[in-house]
């Protein structure tokens, strides 16, 4: 069973309640991106906003900041939030960030950014409800794929059979079977089902991968 979020990376409210308000009717979850403008490039909507979605909408977080522990107890109280994702790149608090997700209801996972290798997670494996491999440099839509993560995804998902694995970056129809080969059942698409003109349809044609 494979699932399909479609991402949100917004800078401002308007762009934010735009792109909710342009994938809401179609999806019971969406992935949102949160950036400091630290860890990447890109400064991304804040608690402040995402706050603001309906109740009924879930949300899957993806926190692209230094020291994610100084600002984790503002999204936790968000209760649209599920998950929780954070990179293995950005703190040293991996265990107390983990355990105070949980300690909340809340799933938590954590990310690794292209080049890092799958040794620094694996420590904290049995510790997570996912894995999230970027296979793009965060922080933008429309960044290069980087297909050889898909073989450090392999390698993971050989050795950790048992873990979710969630993919974010490049993700549409012509690369999805060789994702789901290399062991990913959550797919994060940004740029392929948000700058469509037809969301519901590209969401369709990932979703049929799911049969």
């Amino acid at each position: 069973m494979i699932e399909i979020l479609p991402g949100i990376l917004a800078t401002t409210k308007e762009q934010f309640n735009e792109m909710v308000e342009k994938i809401q009717p179609f999806v019971s979850m969406i992935h949102v991106d949160t950036a400091d403008g630290v860890f990447t490039k890109t400064k991304c909507v804040g608690p402040e906003v995402v706050g603001g979605v309906p109740a009924d909408v879930e949300i899957d977080l993806h926190m692209m900041v230094e020291k994610p522990e100084n600002v984790l107890s503002r999204w936790l109280a968000l209760p649209q939030v599920k998950r929780i994702t954070f990179h293995i790149e950005a703190t040293d608090k991996i265990q107390e960030i983990i355990d105070t997700i949980h300690g909340t209801g809340k799933e938590a996972g954590i990310a690794l950014n292209p080049e890092t290798p799958i040794e620094a997670i694996e420590p904290f494996v049995s510790m997570v409800d996912c894995v999230q491999f970027m296979s793009v440099h965060p922080g933008e839509y429309g960044a290069d794929f980087q297909p050889e993560v898909l073989n450090k995804m392999a390698e993971f998902h050989q050795k950790f059979p048992q873990i979710k694995i969630a993919i974010d970056g490049g993700v549409n129809p012509e690369r999805m079977l060789g994702m789901i080969a290399s062991g990913a059942s959550v797919f994060i698409s940004g740029g392929y089902v948000m700058n469509s003109d037809d969301p519901r349809q590209a969401l369709s044609e990932l979703e049929k991968f799911s049969t």
